[in-house]
């Protein structure tokens, strides 16, 4: 890792459930090699989508009952217009990686030149809105990172057939 990604990885903002890599690589992708997991049916595993099928994507494009939906009868979210609510300030307000959010970066896991957003899909969702093409992401690097017990449950998704 060069200096710039070691002190990415140092103040790297990552929700509790997602241990720090010990390694990374900052990589600069094509918006469209960015796949986000969606849950289809409850207690399966996550189907990898194009940002543009996430609900979160949909939501923004104005299909807000479909995120709504997904958020109750999905995730099993009791009262999912507050998260709404959050979302929806986050895209009035968001600026990727601006010194507020600087260390707010995309994570990602790549297979087989596909990203695969650990932490994130809400931001780009937000970003393949704006017309964003290529973008920063955080590429987790780890030989072991798959066999981690706290990553299971967001690596455990299949490809959309």
């Amino acid at each position: 890792m060069n200096a710039f990604e070691t002190d990415v990885l140092e103040h790297l903002v990552l929700p509790h459930f997602i241990p720090k890599p010990p390694r990374i690589k900052i990589a600069t992708i094509s918006i469209d090699d960015l796949y986000c997991r969606v849950i289809e049916k409850k207690n399966e595993d996550a189907v990898a989508h194009p940002i543009q099928e996430s609900p979160f994507y949909k939501y923004i494009l104005g299909d807000k009952e479909a995120a709504h939906r997904y958020l109750k009868e999905k995730i099993g979210i009791k009262r999912p217009d507050a998260k709404l609510r959050e979302f929806q300030a986050l895209v009035n307000n968001f600026e990727y990686l601006s010194e507020a959010y600087k260390y707010n970066y995309i994570c990602t896991y790549e297979r087989g030149g596909k990203y695969f957003i650990l932490d994130g899909q809400h931001r780009a969702s937000i970003l393949k809105h704006r017309g964003v093409r290529k973008l920063d992401v955080v590429v987790f690097l780890h030989p072991r990172f798959r066999r981690l017990k706290k990553l299971r449950h967001l690596l455990n998704w299949r490809e959309k057939t």
